[in-house]
């Protein structure tokens, strides 16, 4: 009953039913490797082999990674680990197979192997280094290597990966730590990450006052455009003369085709989380003034205006 199965699992995961979902495909198959034994190996491996030399023009190589990763997965699955290695080994310039290989050894709690793995993968852009230290930093976790896995995390978040920044803060504060080093390490990610990456830690930690800081050392608009939400409610006077003098006004004094619309969409987006009404329509009015030479502005000027008088906030 069970070689009929798998016949027919076989038959499935070669045909076309799959056509253009080939990661379905090898996820299907994956599904059943515990059915698969060394008699019938070689059979699934052909099968995936066929699909492999039929793949399309459009096809970038993730069939021939598929395979390889069934042919490790099914060297694991017969007992064959020396095997399973020796591909894994030959293939190792593919990331996920790199990954997969990685993967087993922390099943099998070799850690020492699979740490020398990730130290060893090219990092040669961004998302390559991201993902190995991503992958390295699961491993120190899972291994209980404390001593590694704080300096990495934090030379990470030095290093633009913010999304390490909470499961560096929450070690660090299991070891009653953050409080001692909070200040200096946030003088260092102000010195060495983006604005914005900064700007995100920030609202993270809820530095309203630092936050604002650093729009005004910026005077930029589109940072202060991004901020808004989360700085208006805790800084609504600074935060509202700001915007005012940093976003609408250079705006309105924009020549360009968009800018009429863009003035409209600024004065929208500060109703919109403030609920201020009165305020908004009190620039405006001095808007109209100034742009009253100005169709094109007083157009759009007037667009929110009906915005404001036919929402439901009470202002």
């Amino acid at each position: 009953m069970q070689k009929k199965y798998l016949k027919q699992a076989l038959k499935l995961f070669g045909s076309n039913a799959f056509q253009g979902y080939d990661n379905l495909r090898y996820e299907f198959i994956e599904s059943i490797h515990e059915m698969i034994t060394r008699d019938v190996a070689d059979e699934v491996i052909a099968a995936s082999d066929k699909l492999v030399k039929n793949a399309d023009f459009w096809d970038n190589g993730d069939r021939k990674t598929q395979h390889i990763i069934l042919r490790i997965m099914i060297a694991v699955q017969t007992g064959q680990i020396g095997l399973a290695k020796e591909i894994a080994t030959a293939n190792m310039d593919i990331d996920d197979v790199r990954q997969q290989w990685v993967s087993f050894l922390e099943s099998q709690e070799n850690f020492d192997e699979a740490e020398k793995i990730l130290l060893e993968a090219p990092r040669n852009n961004a998302w390559q280094k991201e993902r190995w230290d991503d992958s390295l930093t699961g491993l120190y976790v899972m291994s209980d290597q404390k001593a590694k896995v704080i300096p990495l995390l934090r030379k990470r978040v030095l290093s633009h990966q913010t999304n390490a920044y909470e499961l560096y803060k929450n070690i660090m504060i299991d070891d009653n730590l953050w409080e001692k080093i909070y200040p200096n390490f946030l003088k260092e990610m102000e010195k060495k990450l983006t604005r914005y990456e900064f700007g995100d830690i920030l609202v993270t930690e809820k530095e309203y006052s630092k936050l604002l800081d650093q729009l005004k050392k910026y005077d930029s608009a589109p940072m202060i455009r991004k901020y808004l939400p989360e700085l208006y409610p805790h800084r609504k006077k600074e935060v509202a003369a700001l915007y005012y003098d940093k976003v609408v006004v250079p705006e309105s004094k924009k020549d360009s085709a968009n800018a009429p619309r863009q003035l409209r969409k600024d004065l929208d987006d500060f109703f919109e989380v403030s609920g201020d009404g009165k305020l908004v329509q009190r620039w405006i009015k001095q808007l109209q003034l100034q742009l009253a030479d100005k169709p094109e502005f007083l157009e759009f000027l007037s667009l929110a205006t009906r915005n404001i008088e036919m929402s439901k906030k009470d202002y």
